[in-house]
């Protein structure tokens, strides 16, 4: 598929903000996405889905979009997803969008050459990572778990015939194949999946949980903090560890860690490094595309007031 263009990608948008789909997928890499496009594969379907802000994407999101499943699914009979999906939803239940923010045009646009990138990372051992872009307009976490799980049923069910230059085996050929999608966040994400007050009611929240665990697994990055930090940041992660045993199937969830260092590049970290005049070091914690993409836009510049105080 070709590369959208920036007018391409705010009429995608807008559709998207005014109801007139749910999901845009604006980039994959072949048409037939998220079928594989060389290697065949039972189902179910497994997609990983990395869900974020992506103001701008990091190292740290490269990494965990990167995960094989054996890393936090040691029982798990595959070696690789057969397609990847990174997600921006134009509604964010806490955060509005701030002057000094990427625009959405401007992520996305971000998160197609990080696609790019993680199509030939070395983290990915050099496959083909089959890796999907896709803009939705809803706030939470199981709201969009549900329509994502929708949208790919119904994009798969209409793929389910083979054309001669794709593999698809047989078992796809039904009217909805099954999926499985990985959703990979970070532990503030997992806080907020797990906060009563994003429900109607406590009884909803287990009941929700219990319906989006039944068809998907949830994997989350720990985030390292340095100096002093680190023990009351160890104490959070423990209260989020302990309020996931009680409402998840810890069969389906794994808390992981990155290699590294790489935890620690957060896109507000890159902001605030481009916003006090840092020149160099904000450039190890993103792709090579993306410090150019940033540098051409001229994002996150100094003298900007506000544009590390949020995330």
């Amino acid at each position: 598929m070709s590369l959208p263009t920036h007018s391409q990608l705010e009429a995608l948008i807008n559709r998207v903000k005014h109801g007139i789909s749910t999901v845009e997928l604006v980039h994959a890499p072949h048409n037939r996405w998220p079928y594989h496009r060389e290697r065949p594969s039972t189902p179910p379907l497994k997609i990983s889905v990395l869900d974020s802000s992506f103001n701008p994407p990091t190292r740290a999101h490269l990494a965990l979009a990167s995960l094989p499943p054996q890393h936090h699914a040691p029982d798990s009979s595959y070696s690789d997803f057969d397609a990847r999906i990174l997600v921006l939803s134009v509604r964010n239940v806490d955060k509005g969008l701030k002057p000094s923010d990427a625009t959405y045009a401007q992520r996305l646009e971000m998160m197609i050459r990080l696609a790019t990138d993680l199509q030939t990372s070395s983290q990915t051992d050099n496959r083909d990572a089959n890796v999907g872009v896709a803009i939705i307009d809803e706030p939470t976490f199981v709201g969009k778990a549900r329509i994502l799980t929708d949208f790919l049923q119904q994009r798969t069910s209409s793929l389910s015939a083979p054309s001669p230059d794709f593999v698809v085996p047989t078992a796809y050929g039904t009217p909805t194949p099954s999926l499985e999608l990985t959703f990979l966040v970070g532990m503030d994400t997992l806080d907020r999946i797990l906060a009563p007050r994003y429900y109607p009611s406590l009884s909803d929240m287990r009941t929700y949980l219990k319906a989006f665990m039944a068809t998907s697994r949830l994997v989350c990055a720990r985030r390292v903090i340095p100096g002093e930090l680190r023990a009351r940041t160890d104490e959070k992660e423990k209260e989020i560890e302990s309020r996931a045993h009680q409402y998840m199937d810890l069969e389906r969830l794994a808390i992981v860690d990155l290699e590294g260092d790489i935890e620690s590049y957060s896109s507000s970290e890159v902001r605030r490094r481009i916003g006090e005049g840092d020149q160099e070091l904000w450039r190890t914690m993103v792709t090579g595309s993306i410090a150019e993409y940033i540098v051409a836009q001229g994002l996150y510049q100094p003298g900007d007031a506000t544009s590390a105080a949020h995330h």
